[in-house]
């Protein structure tokens, strides 16, 4: 499940890319409070998240791989929940619900 997971957010990554989307510029979504400050909103971190979910999947020690990916789960949890508040709220089906049951999964493991 981690490994699915991970394949999606590199989807997003990709698609989020500026030289794959050369709309990027114009449709960046800045936070209301982080606006001010300069910095955009989490939105494009897949790249992380699925870095850290392949990473859970190819460390050698699979105790600390099963702790490595429950982490970086929890992660897309929460970067959908607030994803899903600040931007769209098909990103909690989209992102957050395969993210719950690969957690799910990997805690039954």
């Amino acid at each position: 499940m981690p490994l699915d997971v991970s394949l999606k957010f590199v989807s997003f990554h990709i698609d989020s890319l500026p030289i794959v989307n050369t709309q990027h510029k114009r449709n960046v979504r800045f936070h209301p409070r982080a606006k001010a400050q300069g910095f955009p909103a989490p939105e494009n971190y897949n790249g992380f998240l699925a870095a850290g979910l392949f990473w859970s999947l190819l460390h050698p020690d699979p105790v600390f791989g099963k702790q490595i990916s429950v982490f970086f789960l929890v992660c897309v949890i929460v970067a959908a929940i607030y994803g899903g508040m600040t931007a769209k709220r098909s990103i909690l089906v989209v992102q957050g619900l395969p993210a719950l049951l690969a957690l799910i999964a990997v805690l039954l493991t």
